[in-house]
């Protein structure tokens, strides 16, 4: 997997590139298995402070103050001074009328079976955390990160490229329910592909398969495909074929979000035609209501099985088997739902404070704030990131923003 960086770009720029990226999207239509190779654990060891060029929709006096210092800071690089193992990061509050400094500091926190690893650099000018200004005071933060730190867990982040789904593998899924799949033609530098129920055709102009799953029985199946010049979005199960999935179009606007699956034998699968729409068989279970969408605006961000449950982050709320997140533990938000470890992660925020949910436990630690979707274009851009191995994401603590990577280190 190519390390996720966050970008480094104007907000009109993002808006731009964000529709563009968007709307030509498309997945990978791979099936993958997990990487199981045991990652490299580099050793702590002082950071450079970068020497990259700034570029912020900020106040040309503050620009050009933050680029005179880069390139001041850059022939004296800073020393970084790693805490003890355990030891929370010492918070200097910041002064809203005097420039503060601020030695880089590196901490590490065992917190049972994770490792909650900490990076400080206070910027050299102090923000107010408005509304208006809470967006830029982070991008200082980001953009003064060395790229030492975000390549110390490297290794962990990147995995082994997903093997493809083959001609020869489908057909050898599909050939227990007396189906197959045959070349029939090509255009455009597109290869196409024709699905076959014994000689009979039931679908063509298959140009790309996604993903075929087995019901817990061994009895049924589900071949979802795109077809068309278009890129449509189908899929075929014993017996029916669906060529219009997706009424509203715009789905490949989620290559990473899964579209289907099994829980036993009943197969769980997401529409989207004016909100998204869950579905069982051929039952819709849950629609939820959102107010618009297209770009910039992504609402959803995963759908996801875990055990016979289905879990949907939509909209900043996470539902789970129709029942919101939050609401069953008395939070007030909950976000970034994912499985670490093969158990349910998130974070979550509390009369006021932010915090972390792991299997179904609550870490010891806390945050004024953590970056959710703040930059009102591309929620991911500034939210946490991650896998199965680990999470990444941004914190506030005392008025400075930190940056964490929580794993199985």
């Amino acid at each position: 997997m190519i390390r996720d960086r966050f970008l480094l770009l104007s907000p009109s720029l993002i808006l731009l590139l964000a529709s563009v990226i968007l709307l030509s999207a498309c997945g990978t239509g791979e099936i993958g298995t997990q990487n199981t190779t045991t990652p490299t654990i580099l050793p702590k060891t002082p950071l450079p402070e970068p020497t990259r060029t700034l570029s912020l929709d900020r106040p040309d006096t503050v620009r050009e103050t933050y680029a005179a210092r880069a390139t001041e800071d850059a022939s004296k690089p800073p020393t970084l001074t790693p805490g003890p193992p355990g030891t929370p990061t010492p918070i200097i509050q910041p002064s809203k009328t005097e420039k503060t400094t601020l030695i880089p500091t590196f901490t590490s926190i065992p917190l049972g079976e994770l490792t909650l690893e900490d990076y400080l650099l206070a910027p050299e000018t102090y923000f107010t955390y408005s509304s208006d200004e809470r967006e830029g005071d982070i991008w200082e933060f980001i953009l003064r990160i060395p790229d030492t730190i975000y390549n110390r867990r490297k290794d962990w982040w990147e995995s082994a490229p997903e093997p493809k789904l083959t001609l020869s593998e489908i057909n050898k899924r599909l050939s227990a329910f007396g189906y197959r799949v045959e070349e029939t033609g090509s255009e455009g530098g597109w290869t196409f592909y024709g699905l076959f129920e014994g000689q009979n055709l039931v679908q063509d102009d298959i140009r790309y398969f996604r993903k075929i799953i087995v019901n817990q029985s061994g009895t049924d199946f589900a071949l979802i495909f795109n077809h068309g010049l278009s890129w449509d979005l189908g899929y075929a199960r014993k017996g029916f074929v669906d060529p219009g999935w997706n009424t509203r179009g715009g789905y490949d606007w989620f290559p990473d979000v899964d579209l289907a699956f099994f829980i036993g034998d009943d197969l769980i699968r997401i529409n989207f035609i004016d909100s998204p729409v869950v579905i069982r068989n051929d039952e819709i279970i849950y629609i939820h209501d959102i107010s618009y969408i297209g770009p910039p605006h992504c609402p959803l961000m995963s759908f996801q099985q875990w055990k016979d449950q289905w879990v949907m982050e939509v909209d900043g709320e996470v539902i789970v088997n129709s029942g919101l997140l939050h609401q069953k533990y008395g939070y007030t938000r909950a976000f970034h739902w994912q499985l670490l470890n093969g158990k349910p992660f998130f974070f979550f925020e509390k009369d006021g404070m932010y915090g972390i949910s792991f299997n179904e436990q609550v870490l010891p630690v806390e945050f004024d704030e953590i970056a959710y979707a703040m930059c009102g274009v591309l929620p991911p851009t500034l939210g946490p990131r991650g896998n199965s191995r680990i999470v990444g994401f941004y914190g506030r603590k005392g008025g400075y923003w930190h940056y964490y990577e929580l794993g199985l280190f």
